[in-house]
């Protein structure tokens, strides 16, 4: 046998054994027990629980289509980019002791590579990703952002409420997030922007603002990691709402309220929803 045909066979078998190598890899990694998830699609184990993301929709007000088609496409895409298993509370502030939708982000089949494919079932894991957790959420949000309005827009109560229900439990390190789609117009018996000083000092000096703060959205710890990051889709509204918006103290008083809850220091992050 040539000096040639020796290496062709040799480089064969490299080969052969590389092929084998893969083989058994796919399928021990095949055989590896996966995350068991309950009903809503969260892990059974909750350490394997990644981030958590709490959406506060505020329908005080009939929005148009288009604010009502933007705001969701916005909520959307910001689950869009968090990662599998994240936990996903939405909130109503008409009612927003308890989630009214709760759900955990499964596997993306775009995620899953060449590789990946060999042992999990790509057109299932799109069906259940479409299926169970896509369309749910997304009727959810379009029937909250489409109901009725209310004449009560507790937004402070709703985020003290949402920031021990959904994240006071939290002992570790996960990431957490606040989603609020909202005019930020503050109006309830305890402080409403059409009665008293829109202004975050006045509020700070009640005498019952320490039963009013969100203290879970913030650690006392050093540095962000379990700060809680906010973002806030702005509805723009028209009358009386709208002049509010405009004054030179709204997003000002909304900065302040957020920095004295302790949220992460990016926070909040406004985008505009003008319809």
């Amino acid at each position: 046998m040539s000096d040639a045909e020796k290496r062709l066979d040799r480089k064969g078998l490299i080969l052969l054994i590389g092929a084998g190598i893969v083989l058994v890899v796919t399928v021990v990694i095949g055989m590896l027990p996966q995350v068991r998830l309950g009903d809503d699609l969260c892990p059974e184990n909750e350490s394997k629980l990644t981030d958590r993301i709490a959406v506060i929709i505020d329908p005080t007000d009939v929005l148009n289509t288009r604010q009502s088609r933007d705001a969701v496409s916005e909520v959307l895409r910001l689950i869009e980019i968090a990662p599998e298993h994240t936990g996903i509370s939405l909130y109503d502030v008409r009612s927003s002791s308890e989630p009214i939708f709760h759900v955990c982000k499964p596997r993306h089949h775009n995620s899953i590579g060449l590789f990946k494919s060999f042992y999990i079932n790509k057109d299932f894991v799109e069906r259940d990703y479409t299926e169970k957790f896509q369309s749910p959420l997304l009727n959810k949000l379009d029937s909250l952002l489409t109901g009725e309005g209310s004449n009560q827009s507790p937004i402070i109560k709703t985020l003290q409420d949402i920031s021990v229900d959904a994240f006071g439990s939290i002992s570790d390190e996960r990431p957490r997030q606040v989603i609020i789609v909202s005019d930020m117009v503050q109006h309830s018996d305890d402080w409403s922007f059409f009665r008293d000083p829109l202004d975050f000092r006045a509020l700070s000096s009640h005498q019952n603002y320490r039963t009013m703060k969100a203290h879970d959205l913030g650690s006392d710890q050093e540095g962000d990691q379990k700060k809680a990051k906010v973002t806030i889709l702005l509805l723009a509204r028209r009358g009386q709402s709208g002049l509010i918006q405009n004054t030179n103290g709204f997003k000002s008083f909304w900065n302040e309220y957020f920095i004295d809850q302790g949220v992460h220091k990016d926070s909040p992050k406004w985008t505009d929803i003008t319809g």
